[in-house]
């Protein structure tokens, strides 16, 4: 095709992705308003990190560097394990190109190796926190007190929403469900739906905080779904 003469050629506005641009914009205005990254960090902010700040060698008033808030160490896992990710260095790639994971960091530094250590190191505190969101869902009504099957596994769920007055209800409620994460500490179908296939971790005490991981995102998306309120939402 012959080129025509270059007073009859349009004028265009071509595309330059290579073109670096400073825009004035907030990270928390990229990400919508109804994000489940966002429910992931509502449940974050009720979560106790305490016992994990306490761990932390960096304190005000001596030489070092900042360490990162485990806060978002724990809603960037929860969201990960929500969102069907189950590898560090994957979470850790997603927090330098995927808004959701960028948003949950808000600045904050994450690596790989900081990634991988949180997820296996506090099991004990995982196994309380699961017992508390189950308490939740037990005090909502959304569960049953009855022993179950599901997918091979025993599960036990919650009280009726007139049994107790709701500050007896809820200490009924968390023994409970201290008994229930005894029995079953994942729920097996909902696992493999989020990524859960196999374990790649080594030893016992790995596999049962991954395993943790999972139940405790099944229940927290039971609570966003059936009763946010109680973490704030809706």
């Amino acid at each position: 095709m012959p080129t025509p003469p270059l007073e009859q050629q349009p004028r265009l506005v071509r595309p330059n992705r290579q073109q670096v641009e400073w825009r004035p914009v907030a990270l928390d205005a990229l990400l919508a308003e109804d994000h489940p990254a966002r429910a992931a960090w509502a449940y974050a902010e009720q979560v106790d990190i305490g016992p994990l700040h306490a761990e932390v060698g960096s304190v005000v008033g001596r030489a070092g560097r900042p360490a990162s808030d485990r806060r978002v160490l724990f809603a960037l896992w929860l969201y990960a394990t929500l969102d069907g990710v189950g590898s560090a260095r994957r979470v850790a790639r997603l927090c330098e190109e995927h808004l959701a994971y960028m948003w949950l960091c808000g600045g904050v530094p994450v690596d790989y190796h900081l990634l991988a250590d949180f997820r296996t190191e506090h099991a004990e505190w995982l196994d309380g926190l699961l017992t508390e969101s189950m308490a939740t869902l037990m005090d909502q009504g959304v569960m049953t007190l009855e022993r179950v099957t599901q997918d091979g596994l025993r599960v036990r769920a919650s009280a009726g929403a007139s049994s107790f007055r709701r500050g007896e209800r809820l200490a009924a409620c968390l023994r409970e469900a201290e008994e229930q994460v005894a029995t079953a500490e994942c729920v097996n179908a909902n696992a493999r739906n989020h990524g859960l296939y196999q374990f790649l971790v080594r030893g016992l005490a790995n596999v049962r905080a991954i395993a943790l991981w999972h139940a405790l995102a099944h229940n927290v998306r039971r609570i966003l779904r059936l009763c946010p309120a109680a973490i704030g939402l809706g």
